[in-house]
């Protein structure tokens, strides 16, 4: 029997003697048809692995086992917890990461899908936050003092008759 969420049991027939949290996970990741799509994301959620299902902090797993955050990265680096995933975001993907989350955040703030012409705005907002080390408030400025958040068009609102 194999539970998800710290389980210490399996099943013998599965053949896994120790089921820390890797242990499935391994067997799982050397499978041909899921291998390709594990190498890409489970680094960046192991190191989220202490952690529990409703967010506490914690040190042991469900089966009392110690919690092992660390994770192989692209490139073989491996780090562990919050901060090495901070690390391999600025080491590696810091660009990539800045981009996705300035068109997310102008997309919500705007309340549509970007636009061709949205990109010179999100040009700018790169240039403005890679000169003024990546601060939040900088990008949430230059999002609301934009023209298209300052005239962003709004459905008309239809006045309806009370009962």
């Amino acid at each position: 029997m194999l539970r998800v969420g710290g389980s210490t049991e399996i099943r013998a027939s599965v053949g896994v003697p120790d089921c820390r949290r890797g242990a499935p996970l391994e067997i799982h990741r050397k499978n041909p048809a899921c291998s390709g799509c594990h190498a890409r994301f489970d680094s960046y959620g192991l190191v989220f692995e202490n952690f529990g299902p409703i967010g506490e902090l914690r040190t042991k797993d469900g089966g009392g086992k110690t919690v092992d955050n660390r994770a192989p990265f692209p490139g073989g680096k491996e780090f562990s917890g919050v901060d090495g995933l901070q690390a391999f975001i600025r080491l590696k993907r810091q660009q990539d990461f800045v981009g996705t989350f300035s068109r997310k955040l102008l997309s919500y703030a705007l309340g549509r899908t970007l636009l061709p012409s949205d990109e010179p705005l999100l040009a700018e907002l790169s240039k403005r936050l890679s000169t003024n080390n990546y601060r939040f408030n900088t990008l949430i400025e230059g999002i609301i003092t934009s023209p298209q958040f300052r005239y962003r068009r709004v459905a008309a609102v239809t006045p309806t008759k009370d009962a």
